[in-house]
């Protein structure tokens, strides 16, 4: 790879740097690295069409702070700020795993001083009230003209469950790159409504559609819009759970809601894009809480398009994968004005954590861990003495 820039235009070199570190980490993908490795010159486009497979399924390892203290509303300030910061971290907890097996296939054995840590909680930590740096469970739910209101994503502490598919099993979460960068877009100063209330399912209707028509959404859709969404929010929810595995990603007590609602419908002309409204409350919404009790603090709505609805359910997965983000969603939680919820939004994306797609195939017939000329020494004076 070789990237060119101009010599005096910091800005310049600094996304050229920025741009190699992202195409660097595309080659540890084994199925993008394979299409590179094997295309036949002049033939760039099979090259291209791996990469925006790539880029449409990136695995993200988000901000996850792990054994978090039951107690955190009766623990005074100071120890829960201690507590909190002596958590591990979830790409830690992956980081070290990697290695040890690393470690183990190559016969290696590092000491624990040496294995390096991926994020530092501390410097994350301090700018927010510890109060608000809460454990978020994240649900995706999407209506279409062909299908009712259905449950397609939970997603919790780092781990994901594809709702829609009954066989899925947990994983780390998924985003769209291009989703991303869309949805991105979508958040204006129209489109963000920051500490809104509302006391009742009707009341909080009142609130999201103001906001979708602030936004965007075209007049002839905002009829379709209001009774898909009453249908959604004022109907009582359902109190089963979906998969055995849910139990391992339902809301603990404590824990708030993140609800991303994705509507496809055909009131919205082919030509529209995507509208999008995103809500935070000053006190957690519990007139659409979660069947186990967690109470709303994020609300987020798009609306598109019939003929777009692959592209719509890519926005709301990836926002949603985000939203599992601690440090993100501690940020937008004390965000008091648009401008620090963009740029709170803006940080994280430009700090991602990818997780490549890299097979590992362990080999456990490792080598003897080399001795060293003390251990070697104490061998033989050992073997002498006998």
């Amino acid at each position: 790879m070789l990237i060119v820039c101009p010599a005096g235009n910091a800005k310049s070199i600094e996304v050229a740097r920025e741009t190699v570190f992202a195409l660097a980490s595309t080659l540890m993908d084994d199925a993008f690295a394979h299409t590179v490795r094997t295309a036949l010159p002049g033939h760039s486009a099979s090259i291209l069409a791996a990469l925006d497979v790539y880029m449409s399924t990136v695995t993200i390892v988000p901000t996850v702070y792990m054994h978090k203290p039951s107690d955190n509303c009766t623990t005074p300030a100071t120890s829960r700020t201690k507590a909190i910061l002596d958590d591990e971290v979830l790409a830690d907890k992956i980081v070290s795993t990697m290695e040890n097996l690393v470690c183990r296939s190559r016969g290696l054995h590092m000491k624990h001083d040496l294995i390096s840590k991926l994020h530092h909680a501390p410097l994350q930590c301090f700018p927010h009230k510890m109060e608000r740096h809460k454990s978020f469970y994240v649900e995706v739910s999407e209506k279409s003209p062909s299908r009712r209101w259905r449950v397609t994503h939970e997603l919790h502490q780092g781990l994901e469950l594809d709702v829609a598919m009954h066989s899925a099993k947990l994983h780390l979460p998924r985003v769209s790159l291009l989703a991303l960068a869309d949805a991105r877009r979508l958040m204006t100063t129209a489109s963000i409504g920051l500490e809104m209330q509302a006391s009742s399912s009707n009341e909080l209707l009142d609130v999201v559609m103001y906001q979708l028509s602030h936004a965007g959404l075209p007049l002839d859709a905002i009829d379709e819009m209001r009774v898909a969404l009453a249908e959604k929010m004022v109907s009582a929810p359902s109190q089963e759970l979906h998969l055995p595995q849910d139990k391992l990603i339902k809301p603990q007590l404590g824990d708030e809601t993140c609800h991303l609602l994705v509507v496809a419908t055909q009131s919205i002309p082919k030509s529209s894009g995507a509208i999008g409204a995103f809500l935070t409350f000053r006190t957690p919404c519990r007139c659409c809480q979660h069947p186990n009790g967690a109470p709303v603090r994020f609300l987020m709505v798009f609306a598109g398009p019939a003929s777009a609805e692959n592209d719509l359910a890519k926005l709301g997965d990836s926002i949603a994968a985000l939203a599992t983000d601690e440090d993100l969603m501690a940020s937008l939680s004390a965000s008091k004005n648009t401008s620090s919820f963009l740029d709170a939004v803006d940080k994280r994306l430009n700090h991602l954590a990818v997780l490549p797609h890299a097979r590992f195939t362990p080999n456990y017939t490792c080598n003897e861990p080399e001795v060293s000329p003390e251990q070697e020494h104490r061998k033989s004076s050992g073997r002498n003495s006998d």
